[in-house]
């Protein structure tokens, strides 16, 4: 008996789920805990953050622990959280909880054995107007809200509904089931999936870094300063070039991210823009300041410039080498891309109204060129008599684009296409269709690069 009596006890403390302390103590509040449930084996698991419902006011994780149970016998994790309260707190104290909590999920991924860039949310009733909220503010993979309670009086600290609200009126990025069955839709949006390919990404926005981004996953593998530069290329070996805007160079890296050869003031560059290596091992560069295209040597001498000062004011941006020999350069405010031969005569030319803002033009094998254009963002194929033969985004499409700054050419015939205002990196197949996205990312991507 009293054998078995200590076997019961030790199960006991093994099923006691483990309560972990994602915020501590604070300012009137106790500590914020968090329960893990996950999936037998060693991980590392994509996760769900769950969200207990109570009106704000009350109610526990525990009523999320049958939820749990169902996604652990799916392979999925479980974080079930607690939350501060109304009425002593109120908005947004649960949000900036829910926050924290998934900045602990990240920074503890590997401890706890799950994916830090797998993360979605559920909630229901409270637990699911928190969730919506939350979606809104912190990139997720998916969100889960039930039966939110509209209006949130308690939540917001009034008497009255407050309609405008209820996140339900809102517009998330984030993928969103509000009824229905909701194992498949997360272990649809959590995959676990092995990336398939790395994304070079310039981001031109504050945070100013040049990033490695798996995808699909879109976790970053690596990130560098790049002084909001807007161009970036993949190299062979891991090699990358791409462009320092506040050093006012083009520099090349290896595959640990050291600096091996750059490119500067000393050969007279001032606002390079636009940078690609040549198969003859020169490098082609777009100087904004007097709309300069020059070829490089690798010592720094010019080989050859193309330059057009009277061009300036109509936004010089990337340049792109085709087969023949040739240069398309993309005068974005001008509307225009112009192909240029070694001895600077126009030998193409593509214009559409300068409203629509085109930021490179890339040749295609079959001799038509990819356009990436803005309001509504498209990618346009025009063929050599100019006629537009292919159109992927524009107001018709089912995808809606805002502005589009870098394309990057698929194996398969796809493109990833990067949404600079939007901020979202789209990946499409040869006829335009939606194979992947990831959105409402923290960067305003330019130029991409397959790796």
């Amino acid at each position: 008996m009293i054998h078995l009596l200590w076997l019961l006890t030790a199960i006991a403390l093994i099923a006691q789920p483990k309560q972990l302390v994602y915020q501590k103590a604070r300012s009137q509040a106790p500590p914020l805990t968090m329960e893990m449930v996950t999936p037998d084996g060693p991980g590392p698991f994509p996760v769900v953050l769950l969200v207990h419902g109570g009106g704000f006011s009350g109610g526990s994780p525990e009523s999320m622990r049958t939820f749990a149970a169902q996604l652990r016998r799916s392979g999925l994790a479980s974080a079930l959280v607690t939350y501060r309260l109304a009425p002593r707190f109120q908005f947004p104290s649960p949000v900036q909880d829910l926050k924290a909590a998934v900045q602990y999920l990240k920074a503890n991924a590997a401890t706890l054995h799950i994916q830090p860039d797998q993360i979605c949310a559920a909630g229901q009733e409270a637990g699911a107007t928190l969730v919506e909220l939350l979606a809104a503010q912190v990139p997720l993979q998916c969100a889960v809200a039930f039966d939110g309670i509209p209006g949130t009086p308690a939540f917001l600290g009034t008497t009255e509904p407050v309609p405008a609200a209820d996140p339900a009126n809102w517009r998330s990025p984030t993928p969103m089931l509000r009824s229905g069955d909701p194992v498949p839709f997360l272990k649809k949006h959590l995959s676990s999936t092995p990336d398939r390919f790395t994304v070079l990404a310039a981001d031109h926005g504050t945070g100013a870094e040049l990033l490695a981004l798996g995808w699909p996953s879109g976790r970053v593998l690596w990130r560098v300063p790049n002084g909001t530069g807007l161009d970036v290329q993949a190299l062979p070996q891991g090699h990358v070039l791409f462009t320092d805007h506040a050093a006012h160079k083009v520099i090349e890296i290896d595959a640990n991210q050291k600096t091996v050869w750059s490119l500067g003031a000393e050969a007279g560059l001032h606002t390079p823009f636009s940078v690609r290596r040549l198969a003859n091992g020169n490098t082609l560069v777009t100087d904004s300041k007097g709309a300069r295209v020059t070829e490089f040597t690798p010592d720094g001498k010019t080989a050859w410039q193309w330059a057009k000062p009277e061009l300036e004011p109509l936004w010089p941006r990337m340049s792109r080498p085709t087969e023949k020999g040739t240069v398309l350069v993309a005068f974005q405010k001008g509307g225009t891309i112009y192909e240029i031969d070694r001895a600077g005569n126009t030998v193409w030319q593509f214009q559409i109204d300068p409203s629509r803002l085109p930021y490179q033009g890339l040749r295609l094998a079959n001799g038509n060129t990819l356009i990436g254009l803005v309001d509504p963002g498209e990618v346009i194929e025009v063929n050599p008599a100019g006629k537009v033969v292919r159109s992927i985004g524009g107001a018709a499409s089912k995808i809606r684009l805002g502005w589009i700054a870098g394309i990057a050419l698929l194996p398969n015939g796809g493109l990833m296409i990067a949404d600079f205002t939007a901020r979202r990196l789209v990946e499409v197949d040869a006829d335009g269709n939606l194979v992947h996205e990831l959105r409402d990312l923290p960067w305003n991507i330019a130029s991409i690069a397959i790796q």
